[in-house]
Formats: structure tokens, sequence, C-alpha cells
């Protein structure tokens, strides 16, 4: 792609001998998530845009595949994929994270309640956790002066955290926890990282991929993690 090779050579005057390996790697990367989907699918590549990470002008890369027009972008942290699906997605969340990620379990998701239990309401008892109108109560510990507040939303949501996740991407990590079919014991969790999308123009409200829906965001941890996800959701739509 010309605009990457644009780049490279804007890279050529970078003064940071670290970051400007990290930067000319991740445009290899690039190439080669370009070249290997290419090699099983139809595909159009472009650089839509730049966003800027460690002081450098990066790119933001836009594959169209038979399954639709996947935007890609790498901070160096994390690497975003916004996707616009041509209809519906049919993959489950298993056959979706399919060596992207392993399941979560119940127990998991247990510990991490026992943790946010322990932290974030460690000074709340049983009962003034259980009565809605409580939503101040003083630090317990000797020569502490501090009061722990939160809010009647906040509350409501650790509340029902037996049936419902939503205090986890709300209050505790920001990421998404899905599933399918009912919520509880033997269920699979699949997380799924909030998108910051640097430098990307999001047109989708859906920050989590669900099956069924058209369009999503998501932040994954490589590139070679959003090249499976763009594999598999173009070889389901063929």
């Amino acid at each position: 792609m010309s605009e990457l090779q644009e780049a490279r050579a804007t890279l050529a005057n970078f003064s940071s001998k670290f970051w400007h390996t990290a930067a000319l790697s991740q445009i290899d990367q690039f190439e080669r998530v370009i070249a290997n989907v290419a090699q099983r699918h139809r595909l159009k590549a472009e650089v839509v845009s730049t966003h800027r990470s460690k002081s450098i002008e990066l790119p933001v890369v836009k594959l169209t595949t038979d399954a639709g027009e996947f935007t890609l972008r790498d901070n160096f942290s994390d690497v975003n994929l916004m996707a616009i699906l041509g209809r519906p997605a049919t993959l489950s969340l298993r056959e979706f994270f399919h060596d992207v990620q392993e399941p979560r379990t119940w127990d998991w998701y247990l510990a991490e309640v026992a943790r946010a239990r322990g932290y974030s309401w460690r000074e709340w008892t049983d009962e003034e956790l259980a009565d809605p109108r409580i939503l101040r109560v003083r630090d317990r510990r000797p020569g502490t002066d501090r009061w722990w507040d939160t809010t009647p939303d906040k509350k409501a949501r650790w509340t029902a955290r037996l049936t419902d996740p939503a205090w986890y991407s709300h209050d505790w990590a920001h990421d998404a926890v899905t599933w399918e079919g009912n919520f509880g014991p033997g269920v699979e969790l699949f997380i799924q990282s909030y998108a910051y999308a640097e430098g990307i123009t999001v047109t989708t409200g859906n920050r989590a991929y669900r099956k069924g829906i058209k369009d999503f965001i998501i932040a994954v941890n490589t590139r070679v993690d959003a090249e499976a996800l763009i594999t598999q959701l173009t070889a389901a739509a063929v």
C-alpha cells in the first residue's frame, strides 16, 4: 500500500530509536495482516486516517472484504477494530473469539465480585448494602476520617450483580462482560475491551460483538487477534 510506504518514509526523521522501531514494526505487521487476509478473501485496503501515540503519527487502516468494512488502529497498547458488516453477524461468541480468547467461567466472575466487595464496598455492612436508602457510610478504620459515597444507580448495579454484570463495565473494569444463554453457573463469559478509537470515526453505538448485530467496535490485544476476527467474520459471510 502506497499510504503505508509514505508512513514508513515519514518515520525516517523520528528521533526516538525505540518508538521509531516500534512504529516501523507496526507498519510491517499491518502489511502482513493485509497480505494474509488477501490470500483467503477478496480485499481492498487503504489508509483512511491517522492518529498520534508516543508523539508519532500512525496510520488508521480500513480493510474491505465480502463481509464488510473493518477499520484498525494500533496505539502500541492495544488494537481497535471497528466492523461495519453487510448483514447481521451469524457467529456465536465462542466462534467469534476462537483462537483469540478463552471463555471465563462463573467461578472467575464470582472471584471478581469478591475482589470488588473487598475494595469498593469494604466499609459497607451487608445490611447497609441491602438498604437502597443508604448511600453514604463512615470509614470504620481507627484514625480514619473518611466517608464512602455511592449513587443510587451504582448501588442498584451492585445489588443485581448475580443476575446482571453491568456493574463490571460501569464501576469496575470498563470492559463488557458478554455471554449467551442464561447468566449464572455454567455460563461462558467473554470480556470485550473498550475501544477508545483514536483516529477512527466511530459510526456504531455497539461497544461489544454479539450475534445478530451489523456493527461494533472493540479493542483486542494484537493485530494477529484482529486478523483472526476479520477472517472469521468474512469466512462466515461467504
